[in-house]
């Protein structure tokens, strides 16, 4: 868990930790729900947030940050000092979840203090903090493994297929050193990947995260995952599971608002196909326990030279552990092998499988494990080459669960105390080798199989059911008492309980759905949710009931909009005498400026979204134009733009530098004249290379007068109230410097009334902002989940952007010539599915064809029948509440 200073400092020595900054509900909710935690305090966190998590107000102080420079140290003291606190309760040596505290985050390139890492342990040390720290290397570098600045749990981070998702069919190298480097770094502890893909980062203008959960789909999880098993990893951190909203001004400039990342459980919680992977690594590596403790043991080569095999062995109780792939990592070719399984005291297996005109199959782009020489419950398998999902204890038998793709041959082989029993209603042969005492089951999996195998005297039975992949992806296992419980059939199952004698399953259904639940446990009824099930038996003792899916859902269209325009700064009669004058001749950016005053944002206190400048001069007839060269950050196609007004006029939109000519119509002489100027602050740098990046310039590098001399005087002003936010339960993220967010007209129950009343999509023909709002009601079933999206649909040939706000908080930044995000997700707790909700979204045309709005419309990404569902909404201050800040403020 990464705690983003940024987050939670507006100024140097204000911390809030209440609302949605609540570090001690979230620890303990993260305790009830059974995680284990790695902390990632930082200071810096990288993570694709503004500035890498640095604080807006750290950017501008003195010296380098990621160093023993005295302005940062006594920053990050400060920091530490308000977090540790709630990191020290929550301890796993004080009862708690935190396993390890992580120092910093790939500190790994450029100049490298070890005096640094000593301090920040110190610090750790003296707050009481005394789990393990933590390391994450960038790459496999040796830093902090040993001397001064040390940790105790040394890894590694990988991306393999990288951060581009152009190409998601193309994959990257797989990774074979872990193992390698680990005995030579560290190997005595565990082999730990800090980070490893779990799906990739895009960028303003890329391909969108569609093509990201592409190019680290199932089969990506199914072979690089294991691999990393293969390797030895004995800690394994998949960045990210949950793909989330970078809401606000929270990400860095490469990256737009969703951060879905392409992950298993997308932004909006819908479960994607990856999930189910992740889900079967999850069941087998908790079920299989000898797995935790497996060194690499030499393998004889696969019969087929284009498959890779290798082997790992618990020493202690002989289990083996065979991982198949194809040579080539990216290898989507069917291949059909036989391996040799070797080392049991009965003898060695030369060709598995046995059976005549079967093989393993490797099908595409995929990987399996096989387990040999294992014992579990009463039972000893002696080799699979179906995977094993799970296993546990049903009643007086043990269970079993083996799945392949439908249509591929299974083998299984067991070793019995004399000829067994075998019962089976499915078309799965047995044979049994009187001198070593195997029984040997051959079948081809399809659907649902079950078979039992008994000992001679009848004491003991295993059960064995024989699943595919694709039904293994709708099957859920719990426990009770001990005892085994599947579940077939519903989208999710959260729990399995036994509740005052009913067997309760708590999940979710899209769809009219087949609930079977295989068990032996003892229950009065079986209740999914609040429904009470109506059981019958079906195939493999199974007891099967219907269970209704979700009603239809009709989301409200969204029709009446209020508009008004929002930029009265471009007007040269605008009252700017509360703004910030700029008055400043140095700076500690790393970019110089080329002409003064400076007119950087993050001097004068702003550091987040659209900032105005307007600069006065008295004019002589003389002045030509103005030379401007604006930077609000850019990253990989994404560029901040600005806006240019002179005395009222538009003179066009650029980024970087330009010469903007004025109008000789439009010149005052003898007068002031006015030269506004709107800039979009896409976030800072981050701080990766270590080289102080986050402290490039925001705002205007030169702004140098042609055809005069005349002396501008500029003023700035940025979000309202600069570091002193007037809306601190939303915080300093949320806003910038528009005049509607520095007015409230963001904000719920806004007044209104006297908007002018359009429909979209609509054209205000100015290079300008304006401002857009509507309202609108939800009332979602209390045991109906629908996450739901806003859509904006437009030409990308208009040249706008827009900001969106929910019950006033920002969780939309749009640029609708350069995407790729048009649909945003509103997440439950802003939005009120059970009441009214405010919409207010912010346009800012920049071109001459004037501003405008596309279709805006609600969308449900999914609708689910489940549990009734957590009702409660974050605080979201109305208008009237924030009203007095504001005029304080501004």
């Amino acid at each position: 868990m990464y705690f983003n200073w940024d987050y939670h400092s507006p100024r140097s020595n204000s911390y809030d930790f209440k609302g949605i900054r609540d570090v001690d509900r979230f620890l303990s909710l993260s305790e009830e729900l059974g995680f284990y935690l790695i902390a990632r305090p930082g200071p810096y966190i990288n993570s694709d947030n503004n500035a890498g998590g640095f604080p807006g107000w750290l950017i501008s102080l003195p010296g380098t940050t990621r160093s023993t420079n005295p302005y940062y140290t006594a920053s990050w003291m400060q920091w530490l000092s308000a977090l540790n606190p709630y990191l020290y309760k929550h301890q796993i040596t004080k009862g708690g979840n935190i396993i390890a505290v992580q120092v910093e985050n790939e500190y790994s390139v450029g100049p490298l203090e070890p005096l640094y890492m000593e301090q920040l342990e110190a610090k750790y040390r003296l707050d009481g903090i005394d789990v393990p720290f933590s390391f994450n290397d960038a790459f496999p570098g040796d830093h902090w493994v040993r001397g001064p600045g040390h940790v105790q749990l040394y890894g590694i981070d990988a991306y393999p297929n990288g951060f581009n998702c152009t190409y998601p069919d193309i994959w990257g190298a797989l990774p074979t050193y872990f193992e390698g480097d680990h005995h030579s770094f560290n190997p005595n502890e565990p082999e730990y990947l800090p980070e490893f893909q779990g799906g990739s980062t895009d960028y303003w203008g890329g391909p969108g995260f569609q093509k990201c959960t592409q190019m680290t789909n199932a089969s990506f999880e199914n072979v690089f995952y294991k691999n990393n098993l293969e390797q030895g990893a004995s800690m394994f951190n998949i960045y990210v599971v949950y793909g989330g909203t970078s809401w606000g001004w929270l990400p860095y400039p490469g990256d737009y608002t969703s951060y879905d990342f392409g992950a298993a459980i997308a932004e909006s919680r819908v479960l994607t196909e990856k999930y189910p992977q992740l889900k079967f690594l999850g069941y087998f590596l908790d079920s299989v326990k000898p797995f935790r403790r497996t060194n690499h043991t030499s393998v004889p080569p696969a019969s087929n030279s284009k498959v890779h095999v290798a082997m790992r062995e618990d020493l202690e109780t002989g289990t083996q552990f065979y991982f198949l792939r194809h040579k080539n990592s990216s290898g989507s070719t069917l291949e059909y092998t036989h391996i040799s399984i070797i080392g049991d005291s009965k003898g060695n297996y030369a060709s598995v499988p046995q059976e005549k005109d079967t093989s393993i199959l490797l099908n595409g782009r995929d990987s399996k494990i096989l387990v040999a020489f294992y014992h579990f419950g009463n039972q000893y398998l002696i080799y699979s080459t179906s995977e094993i999902l799970t296993h546990g204890r049903m009643g007086d038998s043990d269970v079993l669960v083996l799945y392949a793709g439908s249509g591929q041959y299974g083998e299984t082989v067991l070793r019995t105390h004399g000829e067994p029993n075998v019962r089976t209603k499915d078309n799965i042969k047995s044979y049994f080798n009187h001198s070593s005492s195997d029984i040997r089951l051959n079948y081809v999996h399809h659907g649902i199989q079950c078979v039992e195998v008994e000992a001679p005297d009848g004491k003991e039975c295993l059960k064995i059911y024989i699943v595919t992949t694709e039904l293994a992806a709708s099957l859920w296992r719990g426990e009770v008492d001990g005892q085994l419980v599947l579940v077939k059939g519903p989208y999710l199952v959260r729990s399995i309980e036994l509740k005052n004698g009913d067997l309760v399953i708590r999940g979710d259904v899209d769809r009219d759905s087949d609930i079977t639940i295989y068990t032996k446990v003892l229950f009065n009824r079986a209740r999914f949710n609040d429904e009470i099930l109506r059981l019958s038996r079906t195939g493999c003792e199974g007891l099967m009931a219907r269970v209704q899916g979700p009603p239809k859902v009709s989301l409200p269209q969204l029709n009446k909009w209020r508009f008004k325009m929002g930029s009265p700064e471009r007007f040269p009669d605008f009252d700017d005498t509360r703004w910030v004058i700029a008055d400043k001749y140095t700076t500690n950016s790393i970019t110089p400026p080329i002409t003064y005053p400076v007119l950087y944002v993050d001097d004068y206190g702003f550091h987040f979204g659209d900032v105005w400048f307007r600069g006065h001069f008295v004019a002589d007839g003389s002045e030509k134009g103005i030379k401007l060269d604006g930077v609000g950050g850019h990253r990989k196609g994404a560029f901040s733009a600005y806006s240019v007004w002179f005395n009222g006029e538009f003179l066009g939109s650029a980024y970087g530098n330009k010469t903007f000519e004025f109008p000789k119509s439009s010149l005052r002489p003898g007068q002031d004249n006015v030269i506004s100027l709107l800039l979009e602050n896409l976030g800072h740098e981050k701080d990766y290379p270590n080289d102080d990046n986050e402290k490039r310039a925001r705002g205007f590098i030169e702004a140098s007068m042609i055809g005069s001399n005349a002396t501008i005087t500029w003023k700035i002003q940025g979000s309202c109230g600069g570091e002193h936010v007037p809306d601190p339960v939303r915080g300093i993220l949320n806003n910038g410097g528009l005049y509607g967010e520095r007015k409230g007209w963001y904000l719920p129950d806004y007044p209104d009334f006297d908007w002018e009343v359009v429909s979209l999509p609509y054209d205000f023909n100015e290079a300008a902002v304006a401002w857009f709002r509507t309202s609108f009601e939800l009332d979602i079933p209390l045991d109906v989940d629908v996450p739901i999206g806003l859509l904006i649909q437009d030409d990308p040939s208009y040249r706008y952007n827009a900001l969106i706000f929910v019950n006033g908080w920002m969780l939309g930044h749009y640029i609708n010539y350069l995407g790729p995000q048009h649909d945003f997700v509103l997440h439950n707790g802003i939005l009120n599915p059970n009441g009214k909700n405010d919409i207010a979204i912010a346009v800012w045309g920049q071109d001459i064809a004037g501003g405008r709005l596309g279709n805006v419309s609600l969308h449900a990404y999914q609708v689910l029948r489940t549990e009734p569902r957590i009702t409660e909404i974050n605080d979201s201050p109305n208008y009237w509440q924030i009203l007095p800040r504001l005029e304080e403020l501004c």
